[in-house]
């Protein structure tokens, strides 16, 4: 698996790698959450809990820093931008190559 690179992830990468972050951060709480702890014993519990809220906020921090990127990259090209450009050339091609005079 290719290492992620935030100074060149497109859009798409870039929400891929949130996703995948934060599915990944919610089944590893899901899976802790569901084991048998004794009650007895509440230090590993406590620990577990400290673990988790220490990996919480690493993730959290960066999930911050993808969430800033991805707010500058949607303002240099909007969502659908791209799709729009593609197909207004098409139509240009088309007028063009097959001698269409609309207006």
């Amino acid at each position: 698996m290719v290492a992620f690179d935030l100074a060149t992830a497109d859009v798409n990468s870039l929400m891929n790698e949130i996703i995948r972050i934060t599915l990944t951060e919610y089944n590893a709480l899901s899976e802790k959450i569901s084991k048998a702890c004794p009650l007895e014993d509440n230090q590993p519990l406590d620990d577990m809990l400290d673990e988790m809220m220490e990996k919480y906020l690493d993730n959290e921090r960066l999930l911050d820093t993808y969430f800033l990127r991805l707010k500058q990259l949607l303002k240099q090209s909007p969502p659908g931008r791209q799709e729009l450009e593609l197909k207004q050339k098409k139509i240009e091609n088309l007028i063009r190559n097959n001698g269409l005079d609309l207006f």
